[in-house]
């Protein structure tokens, strides 16, 4: 008989849920929701891209969630850290395009606030689930070997 998830793999599996499926997802269907709105502003293919990889992510993580196949543990190492790559490139590529002389609004400072404090967000949170995910508890959980 095959024992419950463990308390940390619990929680490595709502953090990269939250941080590669929830959080993207509802910044694409906030600014989806505001370009539909406003014909003038047009439909940014990142914000489409967001939505497909938050989605597929989400997608991902049901079979991560139950745990078969025991191959769905390395597959999300690899998912998470491919991830992590293109969230800080695309947050590299805000931050070295931002103009430095121009002076912005409160909500242009906070999402730049954001965008800096998002590398060790991502760096933090995923080195957290990779270890988690080759720890003893989750191979012998995904393996079925639990005693």
């Amino acid at each position: 008989m095959r024992r419950g998830r463990p308390l940390g793999l619990t929680l490595a599996l709502w953090a990269c849920t939250l941080l590669y499926g929830l959080y993207p997802l509802a910044e694409a269907l906030f600014y989806l929701i505001l370009t539909t709105r406003r014909s003038s502003m047009p439909v940014s293919p990142r914000a489409i891209l967001s939505l497909i990889l938050s989605v597929g992510f989400l997608l991902l993580m049901i079979p991560a969630w139950l745990g078969r196949p025991p191959q769905i543990r390395k597959i999300l190492t690899v998912v998470v850290l491919g991830l992590m790559a293109i969230n800080l490139g695309l947050a590299l590529v805000d931050l070295l395009n931002r103009p430095a002389d121009v002076l912005a609004d409160s909500a242009t400072a906070i999402t730049q606030t954001a965008d800096t404090c998002s590398f060790p967000i991502y760096i933090l949170v995923t080195a957290y689930i990779v270890w988690y995910l080759n720890r003893y508890p989750s191979r012998a959980y995904y393996n079925g070997t639990q005693e």
